[in-house]
């Protein structure tokens, strides 16, 4: 009886339209992410910590001493994270 009101399989449109919506709402989402991880990112410091490393940098090389490379760490954490997200879905694919 439930499955004649609810149909056990879904549609071409239905999941093309379920995954349409989803998508502009993760967009939607990431969009506005800055205007909660702003305020906790200043309130920490890490703007201002993440700023003078820059300008520091900025000014060794344009002083001709270029020592000191600017190494944004955040962006290796993420792609360390991408990684493990890959073989983790790789593990779980062929798990079955």
């Amino acid at each position: 009886m439930w499955y004649g009101v609810f149909a056990a399989d879904a549609s071409t449109w239905l999941v093309g339209a379920t995954v349409a919506g989803l998508m502009m709402v993760g967009s939607v989402v990431a969009a506005f992410a800055g205007v909660l991880a702003d305020p906790v990112q200043s309130r920490f410091g890490i703007h201002r910590r993440r700023l003078g490393r820059l300008l520091a940098t900025v000014e060794e090389d344009v002083l001709g001493r270029g020592d000191r490379p600017f190494v944004a760490r955040e962006h290796f954490y993420a792609r360390l994270l991408d990684l493990w997200d890959a073989v983790a879905s790789a593990f779980s694919m062929f798990r079955n």
